[in-house]
Formats: C-alpha cells, sequence, structure tokens
C-alpha cells in the first residue's frame, strides 16, 4: 500500500466530529509529510466571517496525526497530549488554503508534529499549530 493511500485509509477512519473535515483535500502523503487543500466555505467561518480557529485546530490535530501515522504502523492510535495554535492572519470566506502537516520527532511514546495552514494564492502564514501525541500501541488498546 502507498503512503497516500495509507493517509487516506487513516482519513477515512473519522467519524462524528471529523465529519467537518470533509471539504478537505489530501494532495500528497510521503514519509513523515502530508499536504492537503481546502476552500473557506460558510461552514467554516466565525461570527467574523473569518476562518474560525476551532476549525484550523480540528485540521492542525488531524492532518498532524495523519503525517504521523505515515510512518508508524497503522494498528497505532494516537491520544493529544498538547494542541498549540497560533493564529497569525485571518482567512475570508472562497479563500484556498494549504495545510502542511509534518512530524518532527517519533520516539517510543510520544510523537512531536507541527502544521502551516498558508493561503494558497499569497502564501502567507495563516495558522501554525504544533501537536504533541502519546502512541498507543496495539496490545494496550482498550476495546
Amino acid at each position: 500500500m502507498s503512503v497516500f493511500d495509507k493517509v487516506m485509509r487513516f482519513i477515512q477512519k473519522g467519524h462524528g466530529f471529523e465529519n467537518i473535515m470533509n471539504n478537505v483535500k489530501l494532495i500528497s502523503a510521503e514519509k513523515g509529510r502530508c499536504v492537503a487543500e481546502f476552500k473557506v466555505a460558510e461552514e467554516h467561518r466565525n461570527y467574523m466571517n473569518g476562518l474560525h480557529g476551532g476549525y484550523s485546530a480540528t485540521i492542525v490535530d488531524k492532518y498532524t496525526s495523519a503525517a504521523l501515522h505515515t510512518i508508524i504502523d497503522e494498528d497505532y492510535q494516537d491520544v493529544t497530549v498538547n494542541l498549540n495554535m497560533s493564529y497569525l492572519k485571518g482567512a475570508r470566506l472562497g479563500d484556498d488554503v494549504l495545510i502542511e502537516a509534518k512530524s518532527l520527532k517519533v520516539g517510543k511514546n510520544l510523537a512531536f508534529l507541527e502544521a502551516y495552514l498558508k493561503d494558497k494564492k499569497t502564501n502567507d502564514l495563516l495558522v501554525y499549530g504544533s501537536q504533541i501525541l502519546f502512541l498507543v500501541p496495539p496490545n494496550r488498546q482498550k476495546t
């Protein structure tokens, strides 16, 4: 199975709340890195008509996890230990946003990851997010 297919399989496992990301399109996946994009739609806006910070945080959470899953065995699960967000510039309805997520370091129990959300047209950095994930091996998962 290709890395791209592995990431698509991971992304499609999402259900419930993660369905808000159905319009995010995976562009590429390689070892330790994922690139995706989406167009800011009505449902992604906050009360000031900009890209909602919670939506951005959800994307960072999911796509840094996806970058991790290009490296680890697909039987592993991950749990967020820390999610840190920096909002640098807003995006508006109709803007195209590029997501770049990558693994910085993967250890036995923890993974350190980061993501950048950029305006696709100007390449301006909109959001920077970092995440630490706890790795749960198959033999430690509760059923």
